[in-house]
């Protein structure tokens, strides 16, 4: 445990905090030159080289600084509550005690600027001596917050800290030794004498059980070798023991207000259970007592206790407690006599009193501590409801500006959603695991399903047959980042069909720069891939008629150039006169000798044929008479067909015909003009 000056404003429990006063609430950071200096003065008194002890108005440690930690080799948490008068010795104790009372309790209510100073020793834990000047002076008035030991139990009640204890180490004086411990102190008065006198002071006090009880405290301290004596009695569920008297030889001072608790202490209630006297040298390490040790006596050394019995109508009321350093003797069999004497003495006298009287004292204690605790805690409410109150104003003001915000966010997002379920293309957000993180409304149209029902999902669910194909392509996105453009693919469809689309997956990366995933635009280009079929298609086939038309017409016109020329032949040999038969049948007879098969034709129409021309094509001579040459292409050589029939002198055509039986073979065709009958004909052989 350890007490220090609080800055702090938070409400806690009267058993654990006391709480200084402050402009600002609990959860305000101190501005950076008050915490520069507030670290500055608190590094000066942990290390300045002297020993200083920040002491209440009872005299008990309340702070002691790293130095002095160090000199004295104790922990700051086990001189904390405990008397400075315990390790703390002067040549004139009396006088030293008076002056610190005067110090600690001022006349008029307000600190006065006396300085006390003193000559003494302090007694290390070792059980070294320092030889010390200490110089006391009053404190002001500040709140101070005491915190928990590590236990969290309740401890021991606090005045406010009232002087500041700055001790400096001297030479030894050998002339003048301080006066002994309490060890070596004898006893004021035999105990027969003082026995006499509290009977004699039990019959006066009869009606003020309150001056008696003190003093039995004063006499135990006298007669007993002891340096703390007190009276505590039971509540009245017997799980709480109030010290009705607490009083330390060393201040000479009365205490009361002090409480210990079943909870805090179970093991000790239980021992008290026994009705039997409790007395041990090392009550620290006593299982029956070590429970109090943090939270009652000093822990710097070992503490002699002894407890006996206060027995009220056969019933165990309380106890008388007596402490001493257990560096002096064991509790004798002489002083245990003498403290059930005290114990009888207090029993008696509570049996003489009347029971309400008892019962208002034990009330005026409580009401004393009920007081104090609600003047604090209604101190406290009154600064935590300002705190609320700001701190109400500040929140409130946040939850208008949150819902402003929260406001545009959802304004901005609606747009988005707009926008992105507007624009015309399906649009897929992957992460690195192919799971679907956002879908826009074409996207999800394509699978008939509310994009709501597809986010979250993976698109192993969602594209079965496919995923794995999109997964690895993702994956050589999310590898390289680089954004993979135009791929044209079939996409599956919500009614089982496929759509043509152009894919384009770019690289989605956060603000590390880091790949996360994918974003998928997909345009549907069905329609586009139709038409361009189609379109397609119609070239082919414009194609194909623009050949075939323009050899038609290259055909006709070189047709036309030879009918021309051999016309004018013609008509120059028509002046021969009679010979004009006989030369068309000599001509005929030179192509049956040249060629193996001879047709002659007007045109596509066969006019005769000679009966190697028949044979070849699986006729007789008579029934190809009238047939047509396109009769007997075969449909591969349709594009030649004008050339062939319209042929001039002298021109070869490879064309392929059929046969009766539906056979095909090639052949090269030549044709001539002649005049036979007075007609122009063409030879084909």
């Amino acid at each position: 445990m350890f007490a220090k000056k609080s800055n702090s404003n938070n409400s806690e429990t009267n058993n654990s905090h006391l709480t200084g006063t402050g402009d600002e609430l609990a959860v305000a950071k101190y501005s950076s030159s008050q915490q520069v200096e507030q670290d500055w003065y608190r590094t000066l008194y942990d290390n300045f080289p002297g020993i200083y002890f920040v002491l209440d108005a009872l005299g008990r440690v309340f702070s002691l600084n790293q130095f002095g930690e160090s000199r004295l080799a104790y922990r700051s948490h086990e001189l904390i509550s405990h008397s400075i008068f315990n390790i703390f010795y002067c040549e004139n104790q009396g006088q030293m005690q008076a002056e610190f009372a005067g110090l600690a309790y001022p006349k008029n209510g307000t600190r006065s600027s006396k300085v006390a100073s003193w000559e003494g020793q302090l007694t290390c834990k070792d059980g070294s001596i320092i030889f010390v000047k200490a110089t006391a002076h009053g404190m002001p008035a500040v709140d101070w917050k005491i915190e928990q030991d590590s236990n969290g139990r309740s401890i021991t009640n606090f005045l406010r800290p009232a002087v500041l204890l700055v001790c400096q180490e001297i030479k030894a004086k050998v002339a003048s030794p301080v006066s002994a411990p309490p060890k070596q102190r004898g006893n004021w008065r035999s105990p027969t004498l003082a026995i006499a006198k509290l009977a004699k002071s039990q019959v006066k006090e009869r009606n003020n059980i309150e001056q008696f009880i003190r003093e039995v405290t004063e006499t135990a301290v006298s007669v007993i070798n002891c340096d703390r004596a007190s009276i505590w009695l039971y509540g009245e569920d017997k799980t709480q023991l109030h010290c009705i008297d607490f009083y330390e030889y060393n201040t000479k001072l009365h205490s009361v207000q002090i409480i210990i608790t079943a909870a805090d202490c179970p093991a000790y209630f239980q021992a008290l259970k026994s009705q039997s006297t409790i007395a041990t040298m090392a009550a620290q390490n006593d299982p029956r007592t070590r429970e109090l040790a943090s939270l009652y006596f000093a822990t710097g050394r070992r503490t002699a206790l002894l407890n006996v019995p206060i027995m009220l109508a056969d019933q165990m009321a309380g106890i008388v407690s007596l402490e001493r350093q257990s560096d002096r003797s064991e509790w004798t069999e002489e002083e245990q006599e003498l403290t059930q004497i005290l114990a009888d003495f207090v029993s008696s006298s509570l049996s003489a009193t009347e029971s309400f009287k008892l019962e208002a004292m034990r009330r005026e204690q409580q009401q004393n501590l009920l007081s104090q605790y609600y003047d604090q805690l209604e101190e406290r409410v009154e600064k935590r409801t300002a705190e609320l109150k700001k701190a109400n104003k500040t929140l409130q003001e946040e939850i208008i500006k949150r819902k402003q915000v929260e406001a545009e966010m959802r304004r901005q997002h609606q747009e988005q959603q707009i926008i992105f379920d507007s624009v015309p293309a399906m649009i897929w957000y992957k992460d690195t695991e192919s799971r679907l993180l956002r879908i826009n409304q074409a996207a999800a149209a394509s699978r008939g399903l509310p994009a709501a029902q597809l986010e979250g999902k993976s698109f192993y669910e969602i594209y079965p047959d496919e995923a794995e194909q999109y997964y690895l392509e993702d994956l050589e996105v999310i590898n390289s980042g680089v954004p993979k453009l135009g791929k044209v693919e079939l996409l599956p469809t919500a009614s089982g069909q496929k759509c043509w689309v152009r894919t384009d997956k770019i690289p989605y990366r956060d603000e590390t720069g880091q790949v996360v995933g994918v974003i998928v635009f997909a345009v549907d280009i069905t329609d586009l891939m139709r038409v361009e079929k189609e379109l397609q298609e119609s070239r082919e086939r414009l194609t194909i008629k623009v050949e075939k038309r323009t050899a038609m017409y290259r055909q006709a016109m070189a047709a036309l150039y030879s009918a021309n020329t051999q016309m004018q032949q013609l008509m120059n040999n028509s002046y021969s006169g009679e010979n004009g038969s006989s030369t068309a049948a000599a001509s005929l007879l030179e192509c049956e000798a040249y060629f193996e098969a001879v047709a002659i034709a007007n045109r596509d129409t066969i006019l005769s044929v000679n009966s190697d021309f028949a044979e070849m094509f699986g006729y007789k001579p008579a029934e190809m008479a009238g047939m047509s040459l396109l009769e007997l292409l075969s449909p591969k050589s349709y594009k030649v067909a004008p050339q062939m029939i319209s042929a001039s002198s002298n021109t070869v055509c490879e064309t392929i015909f059929l046969r009766r039986d539906g056979t095909a073979f090639p052949a090269d065709v030549r044709s001539k003009f002649v005049i036979c009958e007075g007609r122009l004909v063409q030879v084909k052989a």
